[in-house]
């Protein structure tokens, strides 16, 4: 009843770049403008991997698992990134609809409503808080001895050699693809990541059982294209985030989940995360753990 073509993704891991030594967590200049090449690719199949859901609501069934479909096989190419831009900061917030806009559209209707002409940076700058940096990331609210600003991770689809766009965002011939994922200029998933030393707080609150996952990485906000689920992607962004806590050198990844999504529970069970029964019994949201 379920006939899928089975296909593969090539997921590609770029290396994460580190912050220079001594540069203040608010400096804009002090992060790469772009990524080095990738350095290894991974090969998952689809279906092999994250149910339906993923860290955000999904009420549609697990799909059974695919078995003896005789297709074609696709490639498709997937990196996995690190945020270092505002332009690719923008992408994750069109995706997650946090701004009903790209840059692209916004220009468009400031031109066609207003007469307006705006750049691709104007347009960037006008969809984004003003708190963000040129680097993609947010002020950090919490004190420096507490956490530092959230770094995110974007799965991006590579076009094999179709790519025209050029600097400014826009089709080198001068036309733009209103395709929905063209106006996320490829990003079809994302995950943010943050390092937390301590708890905030009183000293109560830092001596209860949980400060015992400190320091600790905060995982938070794993969403995936639903016409992209099921390729390998979920699972690729946690682990881009399990690196990142390897590299921070913190003892833990820590995330809560609500516990009706059942998907999302079975998908970091996978990557090895354990439930948090001690918080867990009662409660409508549950904090799964894995130790590094």
């Amino acid at each position: 009843a379920f006939s899928t073509p089975t296909s593969q993704s090539n997921i590609a891991f770029a290396p994460i770049p580190l912050p220079r030594k001594g540069a203040p967590q608010s400096s804009l200049s002090s992060r790469p403008s772009s990524l080095p090449p990738p350095t290894f690719i991974l090969h998952r199949s689809i279906g092999s991997d994250d149910t339906n859901c993923d860290d955000d609501d999904d009420d549609d069934p697990p799909k059974p698992p695919i078995k003896d479909v005789q297709t074609t096989a696709t490639a498709t190419t997937i990196t996995i990134e690190r945020v270092s831009t505002k332009n690719r900061a923008l992408d994750v917030r069109v995706l997650r609809r946090w701004s009903l806009l790209s840059a692209r559209e916004y220009r468009k209707e400031q031109l066609s409503d207003y007469g307006v002409v705006v750049s691709h940076r104007e347009a960037i700058d006008a969809l984004t808080p003003s708190t963000m940096g040129d680097d993609g990331r947010e002020s950090c609210f919490f004190s420096i001895d507490v956490a530092k600003p959230i770094v995110q991770f974007v799965a991006v689809v590579v076009n094999d050699g179709d790519d025209t766009r050029d600097d400014n965002g826009e089709d080198s011939d001068g036309e733009e693809d209103d395709d929905n994922l063209d106006r996320m200029n490829g990003v079809v998933g994302t995950v943010d990541a943050q390092v937390k030393k301590r708890p905030n707080g009183s000293s109560a609150s830092a001596s209860s059982s949980s400060s015992i996952y400190y320091p600790q990485v905060y995982l938070k906000n794993l969403s995936v294209d639903k016409d992209h689920r099921r390729r390998g992607i979920a699972s690729s962004l946690v682990e881009a985030v399990r690196n990142y806590a390897a590299e921070e050198a913190v003892c833990a990844v820590v995330l809560h989940v609500d516990c009706e999504n059942i998907g999302a529970a079975r998908l970091y069970e996978r990557e090895g995360f354990e439930h948090d029964e001690e918080e867990e019994e009662g409660g409508e949201v549950g904090r799964m753990v894995l130790r590094i």
